[in-house]
């Protein structure tokens, strides 16, 4: 009986350890997501980059964008979705890369939730969310000109719902490892942790909004999949056969429910869940000089 509750005591104490080990891990991930203007400014100025971090109105919220205009007129606009958690720091190779800036203007929205504006708050909402980026998109685009939409893991299912509203002005839709079947959505361990007493209390704002999307993820998939056949604009679906975060049901998922006359499916033998630069790269190069202009 004595050795059942030194055991049982050891495990509680190893429980409170790991707890607070993944709550400080949390805790210093969530602070470094959210860079200021200043910083994201300061970065782009050290790479000598003519990029600027624009601001963008939203039912009473502030929001920020990175922009890069191309040099060369006329081009597309490419806007990249990010996934969950986000951050401005993450994936600008899509604003860093010249062979991109020659062929198009950029745009990287931060989504609802992960900004620095207090007023700020997670957007659970799929058609919502989809909803503030076709209007950043349409504040930001000149009259005639076209759209090219690339988007990561839980931004595909947005961006898809934002190419289904564009319509013709949508060219196409570059989607990358998409988190987007509601039935085998992947729940791990730290998934609800940061919305939890009592890590909810210390963790920023971030990574709580990235434990609301991904909580309610696959209630919200089901209420637009509907949107998803009626997308006529092409898309080119990549996705690793080991892509632990959005395994290979996801590439079932995404054959069964777009258009087979729309859908350009790639699938790599052992990739993971980020895709390779140059691949990405190549494909948005094809697009741009696919489109009459």
């Amino acid at each position: 009986m004595k050795w059942r509750k030194i055991i049982k005591w050891i495990l509680i104490i190893l429980g409170i350890l790991i707890l607070l080990l993944v709550g400080t891990i949390l805790y210093f991930l969530s602070k470094n997501m959210a860079p200021t203007t200043a910083e994201l400014e300061k970065s782009f100025a050290d790479q000598h980059l003519s990029a600027q971090v624009r601001e963008f109105e939203y039912e009473g919220s502030t929001f920020r964008y990175l922009y890069r205009k191309s040099l060369n007129k006329p081009v597309p606009l490419l806007c990249f979705v990010m996934g969950a958690p986000m951050s401005l720091n993450d994936f600008q190779f899509t604003i860093r890369d010249s062979a991109i800036h020659t062929r198009y203007d950029v745009i990287v929205p931060e989504r609802p939730g992960y900004g620095r504006d207090p007023r700020d708050t997670a957007m659970i909402d799929i058609a919502k969310q989809a909803d503030f980026i076709t209007r950043l998109i349409l504040s930001v685009k000149d009259s005639n000109q076209p759209v090219v939409l690339e988007s990561h893991s839980y931004g595909g299912a947005i961006a898809a719902v934002v190419s289904y509203t564009l319509d013709t002005i949508c060219k196409a839709h570059v989607m990358l490892a998409p988190v987007i079947d509601p039935d085998h959505e992947k729940i791990f361990f730290v998934s609800p942790l940061p919305i939890q007493f009592p890590l909810k209390y210390i963790i920023d704002k971030q990574m709580k909004t990235a434990s609301h999307e991904k909580m309610n993820h696959a209630a919200e998939l089901k209420k637009i999949a509907s949107v998803f056949k009626q997308i006529h604009s092409p898309i080119y679906h990549y996705h690793g056969t080991k892509d632990m975060l959005a395994p290979s049901e996801n590439i079932e998922f995404v054959t069964k429910a777009f258009d087979p006359k729309y859908l350009h499916q790639t699938i790599i033998p052992d990739e993971g869940h980020f895709m390779d630069n140059n691949m990405v790269r190549n494909k948005l190069i094809e697009i741009a000089d696919s489109i009459d202009r």
